[in-house]
């Protein structure tokens, strides 16, 4: 995809500057690129990589998954298109171009706590004992 491309080519510079950028695709858009010093591709969900310094991400949920895990996280928008904010209303995170992306890099922080009561509902028992249970015929 466009932005796609756009956040890859945004994140060679600092590749080439010594930094490991992985790139995770959508799995519904999968992007393939030309693997460059320090840009790899990579599968793995956020949980398994032993260590991310920052995840940057464009109108996916991934942005959501990074904060609710404490990770630094910058949202990413880009010129070829306009990128709908996907975080819920009360969570924001830095929005950075490809021109300021490698400034807001050095400066990032991990997102403040927040209520997660104000994101998710309560669970209600009988309808997760509803959707669980099984008929035997």
């Amino acid at each position: 995809s466009e932005i796609s491309a756009e956040m890859v080519e945004a994140v060679r510079s600092l590749g080439a500057k010594g930094r490991k950028i992985l790139v995770k695709p959508h799995p519904m858009t999968p992007y393939f690129f030309t693997e460059s010093e320090g840009v790899e591709a990579t599968t793995l969900p956020l949980e398994l990589h032993q260590s991310l310094a920052a995840v940057i991400y464009s109108a996916t949920t991934v942005g959501l998954e990074a904060v609710l895990g404490g990770l630094p996280t910058l949202e990413f928008l880009p010129s070829s298109k306009s990128s709908m904010d996907v975080l819920p209303d009360g969570i924001s995170v830095p929005s950075v171009t490809a021109d300021s992306l490698a400034k807001n890099l050095l400066t990032i922080k991990p997102p403040p706590p927040f209520n997660r009561e104000s994101i998710f509902s309560p669970i209600d028992i009988k309808i997760w004992k509803s959707i669980c249970s099984f008929s035997s015929n």
